[in-house]
């Protein structure tokens, strides 16, 4: 890798920002797992597993509703992140208005629909002869409210992207997310049915939605100026083009993952729904890790790719894979080792944990880590149109697969549904269009992708050795003092010297210089 290259790419300011972006949205992540992780034992305490399964389908059936953005927030923040480095204030005020008045209307007709259908009589869950009687239809129109308000907030709030300013946008979420997570705590806690926590839920999407629009007017002048109209919704069917393959890959997410919980439910118990979501959630941990380094990384590719610095964007995408591998494997790692101790207390001892399923689980997040990281820089230059139509196919075969396996196999035949899809459609495409974008050697992605696998794998099986020969807890600490041991000869392994002298060189930059 050239080292050079990559260093004249994060300039001194840049770096500042993509490590303090780091930080921010690693408090994130870190929030929202602990959102994840803390409310299933209130959910299950609350309403028990009967309960927590028609919950899970119920907001499973209206996560569809966040498709109506359209791939509004990613295509809008790309072209507003583009007018912000060209310094066309004009363009970004433009495009500003027009994406928030689209969206605003498209949300305000979204809701106007949902008023409408929970009207119909004998309504049912999908695939389900179960009745939606008064008070869920009063749970899926107060959540929807919420999932529909925050549509155009979000695209109101790529100008924190845009601009440079997101770390300050990250932590007024992180905020707001601590508050909204203790209020909502003490509802379950408090016993209080799914209507009220649904209604509350709507209270801190309002009042969140309200703080973040207030910020961004005092932080970013040109967002003062902008349009808010019909005429303005009109002009911004323009940008409809481009991010609708965005909305394809939302699409295809939200059948991979909430589509099939609802093929399950309609052939399982809602126990086994619970079950197939806590291993999920569990799993879904390794997710975390590229999350925490997308967010802040996407507006430094966009930047790139505005300044046509294709050799850097290269360079840096191919140990951005290296490094979201490595500290996703290490993540799973954990998982496997531990989650049977934690398994019981967390879900209250009503559901048992199964290995063969959070293996297929914690697989599947690995290897996704790899090749959807590769993705990255063409979904950060808004040419991701080859990456929709593949993530549609494997949505497509992923629920197809989980049709046919999930009367005769239940959670293992779907779990199995989704590997499959994600290694055909996923795994098998995305690292070659990188590489044919990047104008690098199909190699080098997956040689990216597959070095830190190599060294984690001995490096796993050593712990889980250690770990089978002790106890409980006690098995934690040991395992924990060989991971500190292992950790730099794992690292310098999997990135490489040259990589790991360049990332040693900018933290002792900014620890001379934090602010």
């Amino acid at each position: 890798m050239d080292i050079t290259a990559t260093q004249s790419a994060l300039s001194t300011t840049a770096s500042g920002r993509l490590w303090r972006g780091l930080g921010s949205s690693a408090l994130a992540q870190v929030i929202a797992a602990g959102n994840a992780i803390l409310m299933v034992p209130l959910f299950l305490w609350a309403w028990g597993a009967q309960g927590y399964g028609r919950w899970i389908s119920l907001t499973a059936m209206l996560s569809y509703l966040t498709l109506l953005d359209l791939g509004g927030q990613n295509f809008i923040g790309n072209i507003l992140t583009d007018a912000y480095i060209r310094g066309d204030e004009r363009k970004f005020r433009q495009y500003s208005s027009e994406g928030v008045s689209l969206f605003v209307f498209i949300s305000t007709v979204g809701f106007v629909f949902m008023l409408g259908f929970l009207m119909i009589p004998g309504l049912t869950l999908p695939g389900q002869d179960i009745f939606l009687g008064m008070e869920d239809r009063l749970v899926v129109l107060l959540l929807g409210a919420n999932m529909l308000i925050a549509i155009p907030g979000g695209v109101y709030v790529t100008a924190y992207r845009a601009t440079g300013l997101f770390t300050r946008g990250t932590m007024v979420g992180n905020i707001l997310r601590i508050g909204g997570f203790v209020f909502l705590a003490l509802f379950l806690a408090a016993g209080f049915p799914p209507a009220v926590y649904a209604g509350a839920m709507l209270v801190t999407g309002i009042v969140g939605t309200l703080t973040v629009v207030q910020d961004i007017r005092k932080r970013v002048p040109s967002i003062r100026g902008i349009n808010l109209g019909l005429s303005s919704a009109r002009a911004g069917r323009i940008h409809l083009k481009g991010s609708l393959y965005f909305w394809v890959l939302s699409l295809a997410t939200a059948l991979n993952f909430q589509g099939v919980i609802l093929v399950l439910g309609a052939s399982a118990p809602s126990s086994s729904v619970a079950l197939y979501a806590t291993h999920r959630t569990a799993s879904g941990m390794v997710g975390y890790v590229g999350n925490i380094i997308l967010s802040p990384l996407w507006p430094e590719l966009t930047f790139l790719h505005a300044q046509e610095r294709r050799k850097e964007l290269a360079n840096i995408t191919l140990l951005v894979i290296k490094a979201v591998v490595l500290l996703s494997g290490a993540v799973a790692i954990g998982i496997w080792l531990f989650l049977p101790l934690l398994y019981p207390a967390w879900t209250g001892r009503q559901l048992d944990i199964q290995p063969s399923l959070l293996g297929l689980f914690l697989f599947q997040a690995v290897l996704m880590a790899g090749w959807s990281t590769a993705g990255w820089p063409l979904l950060a230059s808004n040419q991701h149109s080859r990456l929709a139509r593949w993530s549609l196919l494997n949505a497509g075969l992923t629920v197809m697969l989980a049709i046919a396996l999930a009367p005769r196999f239940g959670v293992i035949g779907v779990a199995f549904a989704t590997l499959t899809g994600d290694v055909l459609c996923g795994a098998a495409i995305y690292p070659f269009l990188a590489a044919k974008t990047l104008n690098v050697a199909t190699s080098k992605v997956y040689g990216a992708i597959l070095r830190p696998l190599f060294v984690l794998l001995p490096a796993g099986i050593f712990l889980y050795y250690v770990a089978s020969k002790a106890d409980g807890w006690k098995a934690v600490g040991i395992v924990f003092i060989l991971a500190i041991v292992m950790a730099y000869p794992v690292v310098r392994l999997s990135l490489g010297n040259d990589n790991l002298s360049w990332m040693v060189t900018k933290l002792r930059e900014l620890r001379r210089n934090p602010s």
